[in-house]
């Protein structure tokens, strides 16, 4: 790859993980589509849905090892930039949050939230910060269970890593395989040792296994795998695959919509869950943190939707990371908020911010 090319993909680029050790990258002119069309497209709607044209589509877009991006990343002719002087100013907010929720759970409105915040710095995000971002996450991704996402131009843009996959879709003949996982709860890694026996924290990733078995039942029979421990670097999160086989139709947006968000990332009850959401965000508007992105290939009818945590989201004046935490009757506030911050300086850690 020449120095045009990698000058080209940080001025405007889209990246997403599409199996293990291989990205799809778009650069070149972009533009932004209501739906796919017959060249592979990128998904990066907003968290609610709300996006007219949620679809990139690149002028140039192929696929790479994760290996050949990241030898194309020399960092030795740019100038660093100022580290970013990082300001959480939102515990009131969470604190709000969370107490909101401690209501609707004694009323019954609710039986789990995920309350969020946002940690920002001034600055921006310079080729050569994008440069050392990408490849610090994409070296991470090489050694963790991690798929790599994300999308930028000259006024904003979006970069992550996230062990969450909203579904993939595998069409064998008649038969439409959709796969998903519930991946919620999270301690520290030297705290795994007692996890799996933590009732909150097994509470809290039922309510995420029942909410998503509740959007996939009306396709067919579930089928649910063992909870299993995914261990990473700092955090442990619990997980558990589930799959389900249909012949019924399905497009790529309407499964979006009935997953999209699972309890994980918003509220359960669902219906009850999308009012307290809109709520927080007439607060703090959230953007793109915990939204589905994805991609849709119509050259190999390959398409898969990842939740997009662990991030960081910047325009050109700021660059915010975000985390949330899922809060039940049985949380307590400093341990949520303990939480928050471990994940936040995750994230700082996996893109070299």
């Amino acid at each position: 790859m020449s120095e045009t090319w990698v000058e080209q993909f940080l001025e405007t680029g889209a990246i997403i993980s599409i199996e293990e050790e291989k990205v799809l990258i778009g650069y070149g002119k972009r533009e932004w589509q209501k739906r796919p069309s017959d060249i592979p497209a990128f998904f990066f709607p907003d968290f609610f849905l709300s996006s007219q044209a949620p679809w990139i589509v690149h002028e140039v877009c192929r696929e790479c090892s994760i290996d050949e991006l990241i030898s194309s990343f020399s960092l030795s002719e740019n100038t660093p930039d100022k580290p970013l002087n990082w300001v959480n100013n939102e515990k009131e907010h969470f604190s709000s949050a969370f107490y909101d929720l401690q209501a609707q759970f004694s009323q019954g409105t609710l039986r789990k939230g995920v309350p969020f915040v946002f940690e920002k710095a001034e600055g921006t995000m310079s080729h050569c910060r994008l440069k050392r971002s990408l490849k610090n996450l994409l070296l991470y991704a090489k050694q963790n269970p991690t798929m790599v996402y994300g999308f930028w131009d000259q006024s904003i843009g979006m970069l992550g890593g996230t062990p969450e996959l909203l579904f993939n879709m595998d069409h064998d003949g008649e038969k439409l395989t959709i796969s998903t996982m519930a991946c919620a709860a999270t301690c520290s890694k030297d705290e795994v040792e007692g996890f799996a026996t933590d009732s909150k924290m097994l509470d809290e990733h039922n309510f995420v296994v029942q909410g998503i078995l509740e959007s996939l039942s009306p396709f067919g029979e579930v089928r649910q795998e063992k909870i299993q421990i995914l261990e990473l670097p700092t955090l442990c999160h619990f997980l558990t695959p589930m799959v389900v086989e249909t012949e019924k139709n399905l497009e790529f947006e309407p499964l979006v919509r009935s997953l999209h968000p699972t309890p994980a990332l918003g509220a359960y009850p669902k219906k009850q869950g999308m009012k307290w959401l809109a709520e927080c965000q007439n607060k703090i508007d959230r953007g793109r943190y915990g939204a589905p992105v994805g991609y849709y290939r119509p050259d190999t009818g390959k398409a898969a939707c990842y939740v997009a945590i662990r991030n960081a989201q910047w325009s050109h004046d700021e660059i915010k990371i975000g985390a949330g935490c899922g809060v039940v009757p049985q949380s307590v506030l400093e341990s949520e908020w303990a939480e928050i911050q471990l994940k936040i300086q995750s994230i700082k850690d996996i893109l070299a911010l």
